[in-house]
């Protein structure tokens, strides 16, 4: 029947399609997330205080159905900062430009609340365009030559990425 090699390679071209813009969604918010990582270094500063910094753990279900995990966890830090510009004042609640505060290693989340849960003043950093747009971490700590290294380490392996998805699709078309 020749309908069905049609209909079956059609159903391949459209899932491969699929798989391409889901990829590039994905690319774009992290190239996105990335940018603003590092615009993030010509924020302004304020001083600021910790209203309430907090550990939440957080057990999730199955990471896939094929997973052998049952559960993982993550950690989310809960926690509210107050700072002013310009004699107003603002609240805002996020280590890194956009990044949710949730992190795999439990280590790491319990270091940044020891550094900031006794702190009596904090620096904030907050966006020259939108002073409610803060966060405690900016790019500033990371060297040029090494934030360019994660860009290209982000290109090589959206390339990697985007070859091997051709190269798969190419043996199952076959």
């Amino acid at each position: 029947m020749p309908g069905s090699r049609e209909t079956g390679q059609l159903s391949d071209n459209n899932s491969a399609m699929s798989l391409y813009i889901t990829l590039s969604i994905v690319l774009i918010i992290i190239a996105f997330t990335l940018w603003l990582f590092f615009d993030s270094r010509s924020w302004h500063e304020s001083k600021g205080t910790i209203e309430y910094i907090e550990l939440e753990k957080v057990h999730n279900d199955t990471i896939s159905p094929m997973s052998t995990n049952k559960k993982f966890t993550e950690y989310k830090i809960n926690m509210e900062y107050s700072y002013s510009v310009n004699n107003i004042n603002y609240k805002g609640s996020q280590f890194y430009p956009l990044i949710p505060n949730v992190f795999s290693d439990e280590k790491h989340a319990q270091e940044l609340i020891n550094k900031y849960q006794n702190a009596r003043e904090i620096t904030v950093y907050y966006s020259p365009k939108n002073p409610g747009n803060s966060c405690l971490i900016t790019s500033k700590n990371i060297s040029p030559l090494k934030y360019g290294l994660m860009v290209a380490i982000f290109f090589m392996f959206a390339i990697i990425l985007a070859v091997g998805i051709k190269y798969f699709n190419s043996i199952f078309e076959n």
